[in-house]
């Protein structure tokens, strides 16, 4: 099979190394939004294997992690709308299952459901 037909590995978030596809999967859009995203000056810069000018573009898994909290807006939350803190915890908090490996994949998930949101979206 020719080199360039080869169909590409799929996607993980436990990648190290990561393209504008993982980019796209850990931000939930699409790679013409994301390719938008990484020409912003301030996104982190990305290295290729090759000098050519259109060669595929790398970045590190970590680095990437590190500047998506930069991107989204942290909403304040006011004390009549926000949530109400709770003084004995539920179920589901005492039952929480314990993970004795650590699931790269998992692992950059998490990181990514950790991030601040915006809680005012518009109505679709």
């Amino acid at each position: 099979m020719h080199s360039r037909r080869t169909p590409l590995p799929e996607i993980s978030l436990g990648d190290p190394i990561w393209t504008v596809e993982h980019i796209a999967l850990a931000l939930r859009q699409q790679t013409r939004a994301t390719r938008t995203l990484i020409g912003r000056p301030d996104f982190p810069p990305a290295f290729r294997l090759c000098d050519a000018p259109n060669a595929r573009k790398y970045w590190l898994r970590e680095t990437v992690l590190a500047y998506l909290p930069t991107l989204l807006p942290v909403a304040p939350v006011s004390i009549a709308t926000g949530p109400k803190p709770t003084t004995t915890p539920g179920p589901t908090e005492l039952a929480a299952p314990v993970q004795t490996a650590v699931d790269p994949h998992a692992a950059a998930l998490a990181k990514i459901a950790a991030l601040p949101h915006a809680t005012s979206r518009r109505a679709s």
